[in-house]
C-alpha cells in the first residue's frame, strides 16, 4: 500500500461523519476529497476557515490533505492550530506524529505518539504509527511490539496487518510478511492493493507461481490496473517463460496503446532475446511520447548497434550525449561503434570521456584495445595497468596486455601475461593460442605446437586451431604435418577458405600443380569474388605450363580488380611469352600505371623497348628513363636492372654509359653461370658500339 493510499484511510470516518458546523465550502472539499482532488480541497477547506476560523475539524481534515500530498510543514501549522483550538483533540496529535514520520523527524514522531499514549493507551492509531516510526529508525524489536500492541486492541485491524508485514518484509522475514498479507486479504478480499503487496513479496521469496496467481487477480478485480500487467510481466521473465511476459504486455497495450511503460519493458524484452526490429519499434514508441528521454534513446540505439544499423545507433547516442552529457555508457557504445569503423582516434576520444564520468575497468580495457589497434603499444599497456589495478583477477585484460608487450617488441613480459591470463582462466583456447605466437616470435615453433594442440585438445571441434598449428608446422619446414593440419580443418569446416588456399600454396610448393588447382578452386568456389585466389590459382596453371588457363585467371582477377598491378604484370610475361609483345606491352603499362613503383613491371617494359627486334617496339629513350626508374627503386643493386639500363643506354646510342652499367651488372654477387655468360655477352656488344636485340 502506497503512503497516499495509508493517509488515505485517515479520512474514512470523517466522509462517513462529517464534523458538526460544517459549511458548504467543507462539504465541496469534502467531495473534492473523495475524488482525489487534493489541491482542489484544500482550497475549499481554506474557505470553509474563512467562515469558521475556530473549526479544529477543518484544520484536521487539511492537515492531512497535506499530508496526503507531502506538504508536512504545511500539515503540522493546521494540527498545531487545531491543538491550540482543542488541546486534547487526539487525532490532531496522531496527525502531527504522521507528518514528523512523513517528514523523516523520527525521533519527534515517536516523542508524539508516546504523549497520545500516555492519554489514550488503547489507541492503536499511535501504536501503529509509532511502530511505522521505530521500522524506519531500524528498530525492529520495537517496531514490532508496538504492531503486537495494536491487534491486541484490534485483532482485525487492517492496517496495522500490512504495517506489520511491511517491516517484516524489510528485515527479510518474508514468510511472516505473507502471513499478515494474507490475514489482511482475508479480512477484505476484494481489496486489489493488498495482492498487489503479497504478490510482491511472494516474487521476492522465490514463490513465482504464488505471485502470478496474485497479480491475476489484481487483474481479475480491475483490468484498467495497467501497471498489474507490467508487473506481472517481470514475474514471467523472473520464471523464464519470456513468451507469457510478451503476452502480458501485449494485453495491456491493446487496454492502453500508449502505456510508456509497456513499451519500455516489451522493447527490453525483444532486445534480449534478439529481435532487433520490434525493439526499436517499442523504443521509438517510446522516444515520440517524449523526444528528450535520453535513456531510452540510449537503449534504441543499443539495439540498432546489434541489429546491425551502426550509422543510427550512432546518431542515437549522439543525441544521447547532447541531452546528458554526464552519463557515460552513450560515450562508450559510441566509442563502440568508431572503433568497429577503425577510426581510433574518435573512438578513443569518446572512452576518454566516458571516464571522466564513471571509473570503470571495462572502459580502460576498451580504450586499450583501440591504442593497441592504433599500434600505440605503450598506451595500450597503460590502459590494461589502469583496467588490471581495478580488476587484477581479470584474464581477458592480461591477455590484451600480453599482447600489447609483444606489439611493443617485448615478448617475456608478453609471455608472462599469458601465462597468467592461463593460471585464472585455463580453459580458454584463445590464451595458449596467442601465447604460441609469442613462442613463435622468439623462436621457439616446439612450444608453440604445445600450445596450439593445446587450443585443438580445448576444442576439437574448431577449425581454427588446425590452421594455426599447421601455419606454425610450414613455418618450421615440416609440410607433411602441415598438410595434415590443414586437411583436418577442411575435414571440421568445409566452408574454411584458408585451409584450402595453405594446403594449395604447400601442394605447389611440393610440384603438384594439379592438386594445388583443385584446392585453389575450392577456394574460389567459396569466395568467387576474391581477385587474389584468382591470382593464386594462375600461378599453379603457369608453373603446370596451362599458359591459356592461367591467362584466363588474371584476365578475371584483372575484372574482379582492376587496379591490381600484379595480374597485369604476370600476365604480360605470358604474353611476352607467347610472343605476343603488343599484348605484354599493354598489360606492362597497365601494371606501372597502377603500380608506379613495380620494379619488375618497369625494367620488362623497359627490356622490351631496348631490345625488341621489332622496331615498332622499341623506344630507347622512354627505356632509358624506365629502366634508370627501376635502377633507383632498387637502389642500383639489381642485376637484371642495371642490364635493362645497360641494354637502354646503348639503344641510344649511348655506349659509353651502356658498357659501364653492363659492367655494374657483371660485379653483382651470386650471379648463376647462365647469368654471367649472357651479360658478357651483352658486354662485348656494348664495346663494339652495337645494340643487344633478343
Amino acid at each position: 500500500m502506497t503512503f497516499k493510499s495509508r493517509l488515505a484511510c485517515l479520512f474514512l470516518v470523517f466522509l462517513i461523519n462529517p464534523p458538526i458546523g460544517a459549511d458548504e465550502n467543507f462539504d465541496k472539499g469534502m467531495a473534492a476529497l473523495k475524488k482525489k482532488e487534493y489541491e482542489q480541497a484544500i482550497r475549499l477547506f481554506g474557505r470553509s476557515l474563512q467562515n469558521d476560523s475556530d473549526n479544529a475539524d477543518t484544520y484536521l481534515i487539511r492537515g492531512k490533505t497535506y499530508i496526503i500530498i507531502r506538504e508536512f510543514d504545511k500539515a503540522i501549522r493546521d494540527f498545531n492550530v487545531a491543538l491550540e483550538i482543542e488541546p486534547k483533540k487526539v487525532e490532531a496529535k496522531i496527525g502531527r506524529g504522521s507528518a514528523f514520520l512523513g517528514k523523516g523527524e523520527l525521533d519527534e514522531a515517536v516523542s508524539e505518539f508516546d504523549e497520545i499514549l500516555k492519554i489514550d493507551p488503547k489507541n492503536g492509531q499511535a501504536f501503529r504509527q509509532r511502530g511505522n516510526a521505530y521500522v524506519k529508525k531500524g528498530d525492529f524489536p520495537k517496531a514490532f511490539a508496538d504492531f503486537d500492541k495494536a491487534l491486541s486492541i484490534d485483532s482485525k485491524d487492517r492496517q496495522a496487518l500490512l504495517d506489520r508485514g511491511r517491516a517484516y518484509r524489510a528485515n527479510g522475514e518474508l514468510p511472516k510478511a505473507i502471513a499478515d498479507y494474507t490475514d489482511v486479504i482475508e479480512l477484505d478480499p476484494k481489496n486489489a492493493e493488498t495482492y498487489e503487496i503479497r504478490a510482491g513479496a511472494y516474487q521476492e521469496a522465490g514463490l513465482l507461481d504464488k505471485a502470478l496467481d496474485d497479480w491475476d487477480q489484481v487483474i481479475n478485480h480491475n483490468p484498467e490496473n495497467h501497471p498489474a500487467y507490467v508487473k506481472r510481466a517481470t514475474v514471467y521473465l523472473e520464471k523464464g517463460q519470456p513468451k507469457n511476459a510478451l503476452e502480458s504486455l501485449n494485453d495491456v497495450l491493446i487496454l492502453n496503446p500508449n502505456y510508456r511503460d509497456a513499451y519500455l519493458m516489451r522493447g527490453d524484452l525483444h532486445l534480449s532475446e534478439k529481435r532487433y526490429d520490434k525493439a526499436i519499434a517499442d523504443f521509438s514508441e517510446v522516444i515520440k511520447q517524449n523526444p528528450e528521454d535520453w535513456a531510452t534513446l540510449i537503449k534504441r540505439g543499443i539495439a540498432y548497434e546489434a541489429g546491425g544499423k551502426p550509422d543510427s545507433a550512432y546518431d542515437d547516442f549522439t543525441e544521447a550525449i547532447r541531452l546528458n552529457s554526464d552519463v557515460a555508457e552513450p560515450y562508450v557504445h559510441r566509442g563502440d561503434i568508431r572503433a568497429a569503423a577503425k577510426e581510433w582516434v574518435k573512438a578513443i576520444s569518446d572512452y576518454s570521456e566516458a571516464l571522466k564520468i564513471r571509473d570503470d575497468a571495462s572502459v580502460y580495457a576498451k580504450r586499450a584495445r583501440a591504442h593497441f589497434s592504433k599500434s600505440d603499444p605503450r598506451l595500450a599497456i597503460a590502459d590494461y595497468n589502469e583496467a588490471l589495478a581495478r580488476d587484477p583477477k581479470n584474464a581477458a585484460f592480461l591477455d590484451g596486455r600480453g599482447k600489447a608487450h609483444q606489439q611493443n617488441n617485448d615478448l617475456p613480459k608478453a609471455i608472462a601475461d599469458f601465462d597468467a591470463a592461463i593460471e585464472i582462466d585455463g580453459k580458454n583456447p584463445g590464451y595458449y593460442s596467442d601465447r604460441a605466437f609469442a613462442y613463435l616470435a622468439m623462436g621457439d615453433s616446439d612450444k608453440a605446437v604445445t600450445d596450439l594442440t593445446t587450443v585443438i585438445a580445448l576444442n576439437p571441434s574448431d577449425a581454427d586451431g588446425y590452421l594455426k598449428r599447421g601455419a606454425v608446422y610450414k613455418t618450421k619446414g615440416d609440410p607433411d604435418s602441415a598438410l595434415a593440419d590443414f586437411s583436418t580443418a577442411i575435414q571440421k569446416n568445409s566452408e574454411i577458405v584458408t585451409g584450402f588456399i595453405e594446403r594449395g600454396k604447400i601442394y605447389q610448393e611440393q610440384g603438384k600443380y594439379d592438386e594445388a588447382i583443385a584446392d585453389f578452386t575450392k577456394a574460389i568456389e567459396r569466395k568467387p569474388d576474391d581477385a587474389d585466389l584468382f591470382l593464386r590459382r594462375a600461378d599453379s596453371y603457369q608453373l603446370k605450363g596451362a599458359v591459356e588457363e592461367a591467362i584466363g585467371d588474371f584476365t578475371e582477377s584483372i575484372r574482379l580488380n582492376p587496379k591490381n598491378t600484379w595480374a597485369f604484370f604476370y600476365r604480360a610475361l605470358l604474353f611476352r611469352g607467347k610472343n605476343d609483345l603488343r599484348a605484354a606491352i599493354a598489360d606492362l603499362k597497365e601494371a606501372i600505371r597502377f603500380g608506379p613503383n613495380n620494379v619488375e613491371a618497369l625494367y620488362n617494359l623497359a627490356w622490351i623497348q631496348a631490345v625488341c627486334p621489332e622496331d615498332e617496339f622499341r623506344d630507347g629513350p622512354e627505356a632509358v628513363k624506365l629502366a634508370n626508374k627501376a635502377c633507383t627503386l632498387s637502389e642500383f643493386k639489381n642485376f637484371n636492372c642495371l642490364v635493362t639500363m645497360a641494354a637502354a643506354c646503348a639503344e641510344t646510342d649511348n655506349f659509353d654509359d651502356a658498357v659501364k652499367w653492363q659492367t655494374k651488372a657483371l660485379e653483382m654477387p651470386d650471379l648463376s653461370k647462365e647469368d654471367k655468360e649472357n651479360a658478357q655477352k651483352m658486354l662485348r656488344s656494348f664495346q663494339v658500339k652495337k645494340p643487344w636485340r633478343e
